[in-house]
């Protein structure tokens, strides 16, 4: 009882052998161990610098508390965090256990630090990452059925993704998806804000329902969307080395600006683009069918190609502002498009090639 703090220093172990309830008035201050960590109702102040919490079962924290936690290691028993916690520095361990945020999680970390382990890390209600430095999730398994803040920099997420909740990334923010693996996009799933989310090279997306983006986002994808055809991409989307694979059919609207480079549009998926499309150079593959109802500007600079097996449909407008020579070596219908060659350049299929300005 009482309104003072009760402190547990670094080579100390306070073992909850039986159910304690901490006064609510108190301060605890861990910078050792708490074993048995099931058995403690905490008060409404505790601070885990350093500290480590262990134990079998489920710590749980009430709605009326406040956590601080810093180089602080949750081992082997499962934390419910009902009310705040501040992660104010350097990294967390999660090892063999549960995190589960159901009250607000604040990461207001100053460095580049991270949420590390074998553990799982699981979003219920509100993550705010407020760091002024890249914050890192880097734990097996991370799930979000809340609402994820991305408040500044960036929010680096290195472990398995599943998503039922909301994602909202502001202005100047950066969300990516970092962990060379597959991150599953399910029902209920929504991604808000104007700030960029980014698939990295050998990450997966996997859009299991219909999702939308806000078009005011950027939607960067250097890795793989997978069901693309449940995917609504914002206004501006950048597939330089991403992969677009599905079934059926991926639209992109009338709004959109999507970028081209080393793209490949995967068999088994259709594109059909009503908005501009820009192809920025390199190699694009399209092993399906790719339908322009917009407009497809190529502004290669040279010895640039779209190969595959499948085919390019133009039913908008194909402007050729390319200043080298680059061909598009699939099969190619103009179904009432316009097809615009710049001076100086030139439109190549396979073996025919135009090479004054000219429209069809």
């Amino acid at each position: 009882a009482g309104s003072g703090t009760f402190t547990v220093t670094s080579l100390d172990t306070f073992s909850v052998n039986a159910p304690i309830v901490m006064a609510s008035t108190l301060t605890l201050d861990v910078d050792g161990t708490i074993a048995n960590a099931e058995n403690l109702t905490i008060p409404d102040t505790a601070v885990f610098t350093n500290g480590t919490i262990t134990g079998s079962g489920t710590f749980t924290t009430p709605a009326s508390s406040t956590t601080s936690v810093q180089s602080t290691t949750l081992d082997t028993v499962n934390w419910d965090s009902q009310g705040i916690v501040n992660w104010t520095g350097f990294s967390v361990t999660i090892t063999g256990a549960t995190f589960t945020n159901n009250g607000t999680f604040n990461a207001n970390i100053t460095g580049s630090d991270s949420i590390t382990g074998t553990g799982v890390f699981a979003n219920a209600n509100i993550f705010n990452d407020n760091g002024t430095a890249t914050t890192i999730v880097s734990v097996d398994t991370i799930s979000n059925s809340g609402t994820i803040n991305v408040n500044s920099t960036v929010l680096d997420i290195r472990g398995n993704l599943t998503n039922t909740g909301l994602i909202d990334i502001d202005s100047g923010t950066i969300f990516t998806l970092n962990d060379n693996t597959a991150h599953d996009f399910d029902a209920l799933s929504s991604i808000a804000g104007s700030g960029t989310f980014t698939v990295t090279s050998l990450d997966t997306v996997n859009v299991n329902a219909a999702m939308v983006m806000a078009a005011t986002l950027t939607l960067d994808v250097d890795g793989t969307i997978a069901n693309a055809q449940n995917l609504t991409i914002p206004d501006t989307a950048d597939f330089t080395n991403g992969t677009i694979s599905g079934t059926g059919t991926f639209s992109t609207p009338a709004s959109s600006t999507t970028y081209l480079q080393t793209t490949t549009l995967s068999s088994g998926i259709a594109w059909d683009s009503e908005g501009t499309v820009n192809w920025g150079g390199f190699s694009n593959t399209f092993n399906d069918v790719f339908t322009n109802n917009g407009t497809f500007n190529n502004n290669t600079t040279g010895g640039d190609t779209i190969v595959g097996t499948g085919s390019f449909v133009n039913a908008g407008v194909y402007n050729a502002n390319n200043t080298g020579t680059s061909s598009i070596n699939v099969s190619f219908t103009n179904t009432g498009g316009v097809i615009d060659v710049s001076s100086g350049s030139s439109f190549e299929l396979s073996l025919i090639h135009i090479s004054e300005p000219t429209r069809h």
